[in-house]
Parts: C-alpha cells; sequence; structure tokens
C-alpha cells in the first residue's frame, strides 16, 4: 500500500499523528475522571470544550506564521508545547484552571495539526503519491491504542496525572524523530489567488467537515461519559467509545488510502 520510501520520507510528521492521537485518546477516555475531578455539570463541560475549541481555531489563524519561523523544527517544537500542555488538565481541581489547561491543549495541538498536515502535503507533492490517509489513520489507531489502555488504567486505579504523564513519557521519546529533513521545501507555492467557483467549492468543503467533526466530537468527548454513567459499565468497558471510534476511523482512513491508489482524490470525495 505504501512503500518504505515513502514513510522515511514522512517519518515526522507521522511521528507527530501519533503522538497527537495518544494525547486526545488518553483524553477522551478520562473525561469522566476529568468531569468529576472539577466537579462540573455537563453544560459547564461543553462551556470548556467549547473555550477549547476558540483556543484551537486561534492557534490554526498563527500556525503558518510559526511555521516559517520554526523552520524544520516547527514540528518538534509544537507537539513538545502540546505534550507539556496535556500535563496539566488532570492537576486541575476547579472549573477555571481546567478550562486554561484545555485552552492550552487545544491551542498547541491545533497549531502543530496545522503545520504537520502542511509537511506532509508538501512531501506528497514532491513524492507524488498520496499519504495522507495513511497517516491520519495511524492518528486514529493511536488514538484507539491510548484510549483502550487509558480505560485499563483507570479501571486498575489509575488517574489523569498517571495516564498523561505515560503519555508525556512516550512523547518524549519519539520528539528526536520529529525533525523535518533539510530537504524538505519550506515555503508555500500557492499564489492565493482562488477562483469564486473554487471558494464555494471550499465552503461546501468546510460545512460538510464542521457537521463531521460534530459527530466526530459527540462521541470523543461524551462517550465514556454516556457509557460510565447511563449504561453503568467500569472505566475499561466506558473507554471503548473512544476507542471504537478511532479504531473504525483508522480503517475507514486506510479504506480511503488503497482507494487514492486507484481513483484520483477528487473522484473518492
Amino acid at each position: 500500500m505504501i512503500n518504505k520510501h515513502l514513510i522515511n520520507a514522512s517519518w515526522a510528521p507521522l511521528c507527530a499523528f501519533v503522538v497527537l492521537g495518544c494525547c486526545w485518546g488518553a483524553f477522551a477516555a478520562l473525561v469522566p475522571d476529568l468531569q468529576a475531578a472539577i466537579g462540573a455539570g455537563d453544560g459547564e463541560l461543553a462551556g470548556v470544550m467549547l473555550i477549547a475549541a476558540i483556543g484551537a481555531i486561534t492557534a490554526m489563524r498563527f500556525a503558518p506564521w510559526l511555521d516559517s519561523r520554526l523552520g524544520r523544527y516547527g514540528v518538534i517544537t509544537l507537539c513538545a508545547a502540546a505534550l507539556l500542555a496535556f500535563q496539566l488538565p488532570g492537576l486541575m481541581n476547579t472549573w477555571t484552571g481546567f478550562t486554561i489547561a484545555m485552552f492550552l491543549c487545544a491551542a498547541s495541538t491545533g497549531s502543530l495539526d496545522v503545520v504537520m498536515n502542511a509537511h506532509l502535503s508538501q512531501i506528497e507533492a514532491r513524492e507524488g503519491r498520496p499519504l495522507m490517509s495513511f497517516h491520519h489513520a495511524m492518528f486514529s489507531f493511536a488514538y484507539a491504542i491510548a484510549a483502550f489502555a487509558t480505560g485499563l488504567i483507570r479501571e486498575f486505579g489509575g488517574g489523569a496525572v498517571i495516564s498523561f504523564a505515560i503519555i508525556g513519557v512516550f512523547g518524549l521519546l519519539m520528539l528526536p524523530s520529529m525533525i523535518l529533513p533539510k530537504q524538505v521545501d519550506q515555503t508555500n507555492s500557492s499564489s492565493g489567488a482562488t477562483s469564486a467557483g473554487a471558494n464555494r467549492f471550499l465552503v461546501l468543503i468546510g460545512v460538510v467537515i464542521a457537521i463531521a467533526f460534530m459527530g466526530e466530537q459527540t462521541s470523543e468527548g461524551w462517550s465514556a461519559l454516556h457509557l460510565e454513567r447511563s449504561l453503568g459499565v467500569g472505566a475499561a468497558l466506558g473507554a471503548m467509545g473512544p476507542a471504537i471510534l478511532g479504531l473504525t476511523m483508522g480503517v475507514g482512513r486506510l479504506g480511503g488510502q488503497a482507494m487514492a491508489q486507484v481513483f484520483s482524490e477528487a473522484r473518492v470525495i
């Protein structure tokens, strides 16, 4: 499906995708504990996630500026910031503190998301082969594994601090692999000019993606809570909600990778 040379060319963003998946997979499995720690109701928790989303959107706006200044070290720097930010939610016991922590988590991962995808797109263009679906599948599988493992940690008495610390150590071991190779073009070749038809198409795609993300976030943020609170299952089974989300998403993305080998990307979309 994808050869060794292409994996080597895209190793730095691949590692970032995996670490990012681990961070958010662990978070999804820890939502019941995190909500209980700050004594928040569902509405208050939703407010936290809304503010976190605002942080991600704000950071995405400045991601290209950061990337142009960090160069080869953009992915590793932003991933290190994300790993540091994810050590904070488990330490908070107030709504305000938890909101600030999640704002930082979302902002750091939002900017990392833009930068690693941009560099992966550059590598795709240079290699002439599709890579995006494969890398996003690795994010999803990492998400699923982290969610399931975090559920087991909770089941045996561990909590958010231990879970995020394990992710942090794993991420630190991966960081040296995230320095981009020198041959990667750091420039943006886009002229910035798009037709009115292209803009309308992008808006349509954006609406579709927004709807898809609403469904994804519903499962990510609330499935463990629903399983544990409404159905009375334990932490390990509660984590199966986000774990199954990640697993099936990864399978779907690998399917997209396979289809892109046969059909044009426009036909796949």
